[in-house]
C-alpha cells in the first residue's frame, strides 16, 4: 500500500494503524516520491491525499488510470468544494473520503 499524504503526523498515524491491520505501507510525500515509488512498484492501494506540496494528487490517480494499473485508490481530501469534488470522481477514484478520516470507513473501503 502506498500513502500519499504530506503531513507527517498524518501519514505516520495512518502508517502504524494500517501495519497492526497486517497492511505493508510505504509513503510519499508528494507527488514527485509518488512517481518515483509508482515507476518501481505497483501497489494494490493507494491512499492519495489531494494537496500536495508540489501538486494535486489527482495527477498520480491519472497516471494510474492512464497507465491501466489494477490499483484500488482512495481519495482522501478536506474540500468541501462541489465542483472540485465532481471534477476528481470523473477520474474515477475507487472512493472519496473526506477529512478528518473515520478509520473504520477507510478499512471498509481498501
Amino acid at each position: 500500500m502506498l500513502i500519499v499524504e504530506d503531513d507527517e503526523a498524518s501519514a505516520l498515524a495512518l502508517k502504524l494503524i494500517l501495519r497492526r491491520y497486517g497492511w505493508q505501507v510505504e509513503v510519499a510525500p508528494t507527488v514527485a516520491a509518488a512517481n518515483r515509488y509508482l515507476d518501481a512498484n505497483t501497489p494494490d492501494t493507494i491512499i492519495l491525499d489531494l494537496m500536495l506540496p508540489d501538486g494535486e494528487g489527482a495527477t498520480i490517480l491519472r497516471r494510474v488510470r492512464a497507465d491501466g494499473l489494477d490499483v484500488n485508490v482512495t481519495i482522501t481530501t478536506a474540500s468541501s468544494d462541489p465542483d472540485r469534488l465532481d471534477q476528481v470522481r470523473a477520474l474515477g477514484p475507487d472512493c472519496l473520503l473526506k477529512k478528518p478520516l473515520d478509520i473504520f470507513e477507510l478499512l471498509k473501503v481498501i
